[in-house]
């Protein structure tokens, strides 16, 4: 077997989340765990977090349908929810709750109004984001609609931010009081917060908030508040070859790094199709035995290339961290020129995922 490790710290991802509670006492969590909780194992983590989230939120009816089929029984929001008449069934039979971003899905569910399974809805307001949701006037439509489905039992409302990660960007206040003009006088519950808002901006903290990537020990949020977050994901593999490049050899495809002087090369097994950054530049940085060093030339699809002048007693066998507790994901992530996000939901099926239950470090 290939030593790549994806490992994950539950205990981690359950004290994640009391943050998320404590920043934000007064509101309900639908704890979010979309695209196999940022690949770190959907099923896994709902079960670990069963007994402290309100509800969860996936992105689509087929991840909702995994959590019920292992025996995930809070309520679940879908939040790219449904196209189709035929999915309303599904919805209905799973106790599912859809958001409806747009009049044509409240028309579907008009049209099959005969379910005997009523469904609870959220309608999204676009507030500012223009890319899923309902605009003032479809949204005082979508109102008078839902009084004629005997179908929808119940309704919340939600929007989405483009710039909680930016706490200088007054763009979230914006968006804040867009949401507050059309839902100030309605009594239905309400949700704002991703988790960048559940940190920074209190005054989108609603009935429910809807923290995700925070969940995992990280963000993209401009201010370290996330420091304090523990990180879930160790990603770690092994030096499974050594090699001696001398001064103007070159290492890895398209020579894109050449030695300067005589240097120790290890090769490690992770590559892109294990979910590593294929663009990540030279010199970003890697762990080696504990000890910080830098990638050398282009990652390839099983394998990269480091440096060992830093680790000169390193050999094959030795342990390399890839992100995790030595190393920051969002550290990655910005050698790469992308988010955490990206990095965590791009480790692929093929690397194997080891759950620790009982590592706490609060």
């Amino acid at each position: 077997m290939r030593p790549l490790i994806a490992e994950v710290n539950l205990a981690a991802l359950k004290y994640n989340f009391s943050v998320a509670q404590q920043a934000a006492p007064d509101s309900r969590n639908f704890a979010v765990i979309k695209a196999d909780a940022y690949g770190h194992g959907a099923v896994q983590c709902a079960q670990a977090l069963q007994t402290s989230a309100d509800g969860f939120a996936v992105a689509s009816i087929e991840e909702a349908v995994e959590l019920r089929i292992a025996k995930i029984s809070l309520p679940i929001l879908v939040l790219s929810a449904f196209s189709q008449s035929e999915e309303v069934e599904l919805l209905a039979h799973y106790e599912l709750m859809p958001v409806v971003h747009s009049i044509y899905q409240l028309d579907i569910l008009a049209q099959n109004n005969q379910s005997r399974t009523p469904i609870e809805c959220w309608l999204k307001i676009d507030s500012g984001m223009n890319r899923l949701g309902l605009n003032k006037s479809e949204y005082l439509q979508a109102q008078a609609k839902i009084n004629g489905i005997d179908l929808i039992q119940a309704v919340g409302v939600m929007s989405h931010f483009a710039c909680s990660d930016e706490t200088h960007n007054n763009f979230t206040q914006i968006q804040i009081n867009n949401f507050s003009e059309l839902t100030d006088t309605i009594k239905l519950p309400l949700s704002l917060a991703n988790s960048c808002a559940v940190m920074a901006w209190p005054a989108s903290h609603k009935h429910w908030n809807r923290p995700g990537i925070m969940l995992y020990g990280t963000s993209s949020i401009d201010n370290g508040q996330d420091s304090h977050l523990q990180p879930v994901m160790r990603f770690y593999s092994q030096i499974i070859a050594v090699k001696n490049i001398r001064k103007g050899q070159s290492v890895g495809y398209g020579q894109t790094f050449v030695a300067d002087k005589d240097i120790k090369v290890g090769v490690v097994a992770c590559g892109y199709a294990d979910g590593y950054p294929r663009g990540i530049a030279n010199d970003s940085p890697i762990v080696v035995n504990g000890y910080r060093t830098r990638i050398l030339g282009r990652v390839s699809m099983d394998t990269m290339s480091v440096d060992l002048s830093l680790v000169p007693q390193a050999q094959v066998g030795d342990q390399v961290e890839l992100w995790g507790e030595r190393l920051a994901v969002r550290e990655v992530a910005d050698a790469a020129q992308t988010i955490p996000y990206e990095l965590l939901t791009r480790v692929s099926k093929r690397v194997p995922r080891v759950y620790l239950m009982d590592v706490d470090k609060s």
